[in-house]
């Protein structure tokens, strides 16, 4: 790795090294802006860096203020300065870390310093700050930091069809079946299990036929499931006690006998995905000061009251829906009454922000949205095997330039003039037959690209292969792929499409209610909800433990056995689409296997986040890494305590400095005055235009970030259709009439980001300890 003679300010904090043979400890992370670094004999205090561009969220332009004094000298003695540099970076969106590497300073300042002197200034930032340090920073900074008006994202066009949208006053859940009800035989039973619906659903085959379902660890029963009224069982019939002795029915037989409940459950029947608002009692509406809004409280979903309309508005999967009547007929609501927008962020509805094209939050959102997952796999160490129901059944997709794919297999498998292709957890294998040998593809055939929005498999055109080299391939996907889509200013879960079977013949119909109904595609029945930069499945004690209307038994030609669509897709079918489709990136090296009913794959990881591995700790839900070898090899080295590890965060306030474009250094004042240094002092330079708020906790964040300052330059995004299959957003800095005002976007996005990293530990503090919405259904209170 080329390093130059001196690091960027944004590159002072040196992610920590340990030996291979030392135990894990906590991964590091921002602590926050300014830090200080020290030396024997002087202090460097870096400002948060101001970004000039993060070209394809992979390199970064950066300037950065920097303070130099003799220790024990008083802090107005300091010389201020100042670098602009560029670097490469590597997200971790679990982590919301970037480890910024491979520095390079393009320009060193030091207003009014001779030539003598700034050479001994760079020598101390030599020594206080070593080239070999690695840099890591909240990945909400550098969002909050990134211009999205031009960022480029790959245009769809999503179906405004209106789901079924229930409503209920009292308890009650969703049954949702994808198409009509299909059962299977459970083994010799004499049972029959219900295998495209969201909840464990059974019918009995003796004299009189019945239905049950199974709610948590209480069973109900009916005659008619569409009837809508459910009795509890007192007593299951004797066939439940024979369920196969396997993983696949052990939460189930867990349950049985089961607890007897309390009286009926209310069950709203469909035969597609729909959405269900549950308020406990009639409906509360509470002010949402200090907008003209009006919010239903009692309820887990996202509904506002619009006095000036009289209008109702929910919130599912990215879209909002207007009605007049909580229990009437909805629409879609293409327009948002501006009082959307004046939400404040830290209201318990601000999530909701994130939907409402033109915020900063909405725009944040599409910048999380557009930054690529990368993983790059070991040829030789990755295997592949695809499971057919039959002989392999292929169908063209129409405006695909000839592409086909895989009717009945769960594998998206695609057929392109002679050649196989198969996309799985975001790597591309390729074969002559369908049904292999499998192996890494390092150039998938471009027709690919070319299906449409309204096909199921979509989403694969997200994935591609960056990369490749004689013993590896690396490839990279955006959130498409996960069933995240940037549409008009905000991001939306699934494209809302729902394939009638009226539209398609019998067996095209039967094959793909069987294997490609997936909530990321059409978004529908899960409610899921935008949460710290990405989407989560909405409340499961509604939706059923398969929410999203689960998905098909798969069934195993080389054992003849079937399996429960649910651990085919997570134990907890959730929209958390994140661990739906990719849930083994973080095993650092690591050969995984994973064994399916309905297929099998290994996969040999060196890259999904080598670069944190090879720095030092790492650790998320997954467990722990320290001392690993990343993918650049060479072992990991320990840190040198001599020069300050990651620094320190600056214990009293220095002030609010800022690099200017021509190297200038300025600083905003507590009254928003925007300061110059000059020699030894500052002098007022003019009045900032951005609102000020007596200061917090938060030592730098005092600027009132809940409404974007009015002369601040849009950042209502406006996105360019690619036409390329990669979908890699480019940044580019927004060239600003003046340096004033061009410093006052940098400090408002500054203190956004400062608030906004704040409020994503919260978040993730409060989910780690329970609290906060999971995967499997939580909802944050």
């Amino acid at each position: 790795m080329k390093t130059p003679f001196l690091i960027s300010g944004l590159l002072l904090l040196g992610s920590a090294l340990f030996a291979q043979d030392e135990a894990p400890e906590a991964a590091p992370s921002d602590v926050g802006w300014p830090r200080e670094f020290k030396t024997a004999s002087h202090t460097v205090v870096v400002f948060q860096p101001q970004v000039e561009e993060w070209a394809d969220f992979k390199t970064l332009r950066m300037r950065a203020a920097l303070a130099i004094n003799e220790n024990g000298k008083d802090e107005e003695e300091a010389q201020y300065g100042g670098i602009f540099a560029e670097a490469k970076t590597d997200v971790d969106t679990d982590s919301r870390e970037v480890l910024v590497t491979e520095r390079k300073t393009t320009r060193v300042v030091f207003p009014g310093v001779d030539d003598a002197d700034k050479e001994k200034l760079v020598a101390i930032l030599k020594e206080a700050m070593p080239e070999r340090q690695e840099l890591i920073v909240s990945l909400d900074r550098l969002v909050a930091a990134v211009e999205t008006a031009e960022a480029q994202a790959k245009q769809v066009e999503p179906s405004n069809d209106v789901p079924p949208i229930f409503f209920s006053s009292e308890p009650a859940v969703i049954m949702m079946f994808i198409g009509e009800p299909a059962f299977e035989p459970v083994g010799e039973t004499g049972l029959l299990f219900a295998t495209n619906t969201n909840w464990d659903v059974f019918m009995s085959t003796g004299d009189a036929v019945a239905y049950y379902f199974r709610m948590e660890e209480s069973w109900f029963s009916t005659t008619d499931p569409e009837s809508g009224s459910w009795q509890p069982v007192a007593n299951l019939p004797e066939a439940f006690s024979k369920l196969p002795a396997d993983e696949n029915w052990e939460e189930t037989r867990s349950s049985i006998p089961g607890k007897p409940a309390a009286g009926p459950m209310k069950v709203f029947y469909s035969d597609q995905p729909s959405e269900l608002v549950v308020s406990d009692g009639k409906p509360t509406l509470s002010p949402l000061v200090p907008t003209k809004l009006m919010y239903v409280r009692n309820t887990e979903s996202d509904v506002f009251f619009h006095p000036s309309t009289a209008s109702y508005y929910f919130l599912s999967a990215g879209r909002w829906f207007v009605s007049k009547s909580l229990g009437k007929e909805w629409s879609f609501a293409r327009d948002l009454p501006e009082a959307f927008s004046e939400i404040p962020e830290d209201h318990e509805k601000g999530e909701v922000l994130a939907s409402v094209p033109g915020t900063q939050a909405a725009n944040e959102a599409v910048i999380m949205a557009s930054i690529p997952e990368t993983a790059t796999v070991n040829r030789s160490e990755v295997s592949l095997e695809v499971a057919y129901e039959g002989e392999p059944k292929f169908s063209e997709i129409p405006g695909s330039g000839g592409v086909q794919f895989a009717l009945n297999s769960n594998f998206d498998v695609f057929l392109v003039k002679d050649t196989y292709y198969c996309c799985q957890q975001g790597i591309w294998f390729v074969s002559k037959s369908p049904h292999g040998p499998w192996a890494v593809c390092d150039d998938v055939a471009p027709e690919i690209y070319d299906i449409p929005e309204e096909h199921p498999k979509h989403n694969v055109t997200y994935v591609s292969v960056t990369g490749s080299d004689e013993q590896t391939v690396t490839s990279s996907y955006t959130s498409g792929y996960t069933g995240s889509y940037v549409v008009k200013g905000a991001v939306l879960f699934g494209l809302g499409y729902w394939l009638a079977k009226e539209r398609y013949d019998d067996d095209y119909w039967y094959w793909h209610r069987r294997y490609h109904c997936r909530p990321t595609w059409y978004g529908w029945g899960c409610q899921a909800r935008w949460y710290n930069g990405r989407y989560w499945r909405g409340a499961s004690r509604y939706y059923g433990p398969y929410g999203g209307a689960g998905r098909n038994a798969i069934y195993n030609p080389r054992t003849g056995g079937w399996a429960r669509s649910a651990y085919a897709y997570g134990p907890r079918g959730s929209a958390y689409t994140r661990s739906a489709y990719n849930p083994y990136t973080n095993t650092f090296g690591k050969k995984t296997r994973v064994n399916t009913p309905y297929g099998s794959w290994s996969k040999g990881v060196v890259n999904r986040n080598g670069n944190w591995a090879k720095g030092g700790s790492y650790t998320n839900r997954r467990g722990s890494v320290s001392g690993a070898t990343g993918s650049r090899g060479g072992s990991a080295l320990k840190v040198d305590k001599r020069f300050g590890g990651q620094g320190g965060a600056v214990k009293t306030p220095r002030g609010d400095v800022y690099l200017g474009k021509n190297g200038e250094i300025k600083k905003l004042d507590p009254k928003g005055t925007w300061q110059t240094r000059e020699g030894n002092q500052w002098k007022n330079s003019g009045q900032s235009s951005l609102t000020r708020t007596p200061a917090s906790g938060d030592r730098v964040s005092r600027i009132d970030t809940s409404k974007r300052p009015s002369t601040l330059p849009s950042t209502r995004p406006t996105s360019r259709p690619s036409t390329q299959p990669s979908t890699r957003p480019t940044t580019r800095p927004s060239t600003q009439p003046s340096t004033s005002r061009q410093l006052d976007r940098q400090a408002y996005q500054r203190h956004r980001g400062s608030q906004n990293t704040q409020r994503s530990r919260s978040r993730s503090t409060s989910r780690s300890m329970g609290g906060g919405s999971r995967g499997g259904g939580g909802r944050r209170r």
